[in-house]
């Protein structure tokens, strides 16, 4: 209402994308009302929850809409087609109008009553990207799944220098932040990427939960599924100049000339100089030319890269407000016995 808006101090909306989430939603959106409640006390205002209909493959659509009608700030928003969890998580974040957005799970992983805990690191660091991390990894239950998202994301963040070992999908973002990296996002990025551009170390944070993952054991992802997430995730990164001649060109260059001494050892045993005199005259220029085509494809996929990040038309900077921060704090901290309750 009118007053609750006026007594705020802030305001939050929630984003969910739906795919497979009709045995779930109606337990996490009564969570979500328990959770809203609480916030209130701390002035906090939880003015929407936007259910992002990802071409649902059940009965998820029925369900919300039938549950709008018990959740008055319950919002949702169908997509044309299948997207994918971020561009969907995405097309929500561009409907949001809160100062904060906290991006969940359909499937009750993500307790939304941690919302507050996400909200307290934000404030006390004046952190503007705080995620959730699980303590025993995104997909405890699936091995296979959970062992191929660890090892990707201790990859790409050897090779771009960005701690990605800290994002999941249950994160609150500062609104504006947000919208501005939801803006520039296409099929072949991942948000987590644009939001790290767009932020420094110092700004983003983690918290350690206890997160379950309610489905069954079975991973819905196949070995190619994995291993294109992971090259989207790769060539979608901001990677420095140095790290990614280190990682790209290194291994060409000690490959190739692995491959040179074993020919070179090779030919002097067998007595190819007499044979074949001048051979390691062309045996060095072809080398010096390998090594030439792979500088310059090193720096041809970099230049790619840079073209592709800057065709996002990305701000480099945003205006942050951190006034706030402290009474929004102060205010969580006086009411978090509530939490419990």
């Amino acid at each position: 209402n009118s007053q609750g808006m006026e007594e705020s101090i802030t305001s939050l909306s929630i984003v969910i994308p739906i795919f497979k989430g009709s045995h779930f939603i109606e337990k996490l959106l009564n969570r979500v009302d328990q959770t809203k409640n609480i916030l209130s006390k701390s002035k906090v205002n939880l003015i929407e929850v936007i259910c992002v209909c990802d071409e649902p493959i059940d009965d998820s659509l029925r369900i919300i809409k039938k549950l709008q009608l018990k959740f008055t700030y319950l919002r949702v928003i169908e997509l044309s087609s299948n997207t994918g969890q971020h561009l969907a998580t995405s097309a929500g974040i561009m409907s949001s109008i809160g100062d904060w957005i906290c991006t969940i799970d359909e499937d009750l992983q993500h307790d939304p009553i941690n919302i507050i805990d996400l909200l307290l690191t934000s404030t006390k660091f004046s952190k503007d990207l705080v995620y959730a991390r699980s303590k025993f990894g995104a997909h405890a239950n699936s091995f296979y799944r959970n062992f191929f998202s660890k090892l990707s994301k201790n990859l790409i963040s050897l090779i771009t220098g960005h701690n990605t070992k800290i994002t999941s999908s249950y994160r609150l973002i500062r609104g504006n932040l947000a919208r501005s990296c939801a803006t520039c996002m296409d099929k072949f990025q991942y948000l987590d990427n644009l939001l790290f551009y767009q932020t420094s170390k110092y700004r983003r944070g983690y918290i350690n939960l206890n997160l379950i993952d309610k489905r069954d054991n079975k991973s819905g992802y196949k070995f190619n599924e994995l291993l294109s997430h992971f090259f989207k995730n790769f060539y979608s990164s901001e990677i420095g100049v140095k790290r990614f001649f280190l990682f790209l060109f290194t291994p060409i260059f000690l490959s190739s000339s692995l491959v040179g001494i074993f020919l070179i050892k090779t030919a002097q045993d067998k007595s190819v100089y007499i044979s074949n005199p001048g051979w390691l005259s062309i045996f060095t220029m072809q080398f010096i030319v390998l090594i030439i085509l792979g500088l310059f494809f090193t720096y041809s996929v970099k230049v790619y890269s840079i073209i592709a990040l800057r065709s996002l038309a990305m701000a480099p900077y945003l205006l942050i407000d951190r006034s706030k921060d402290k009474l929004i704090y102060e205010n969580l901290k006086k009411n978090i016995d509530t939490k419990n309750n």
